[in-house]
């Protein structure tokens, strides 16, 4: 049975400026972060957890790539909550260095 999620992700539009394959998975990306919108942002997130949650996420990804009977939305979904957590991690390490900048200027 399909979820809500699952039928949004097989019908991701095209984001005008990307390549196909990266605007339709950086909307996946989107869907994704927006299904957990609930959650606590990843603002405040040590990057040891942040890079332990991105181990589990590959973990998951790789049992859905193994099942044959896992969809291909499902692995998508999986692909990008791996990708998400790579991206919280870039995110925090960016904001790091701007507040680090905006320190040394002081």
């Amino acid at each position: 049975m399909s979820s809500p999620l699952d039928v949004e992700l097989t019908s991701i539009l095209r984001v005008v400026g990307l390549r196909d394959p990266l605007a339709r998975f950086a909307q996946a990306m989107q869907l994704v972060l927006e299904a957990n919108d609930h959650k606590r942002g990843w603002e405040h997130a040590t990057t040891a957890y942040l890079l332990r949650r991105l181990k589990q996420e590959l973990g998951e990804l790789e049992r859905a790539l193994n099942d044959k009977t896992v969809t291909t939305a499902r692995i998508i979904h999986e692909a990008a909550d791996v990708a998400n957590f790579c991206m919280m991690i870039a995110d925090n390490a960016l904001e790091d260095s701007r507040a680090k900048t905006l320190e040394e200027s002081s």
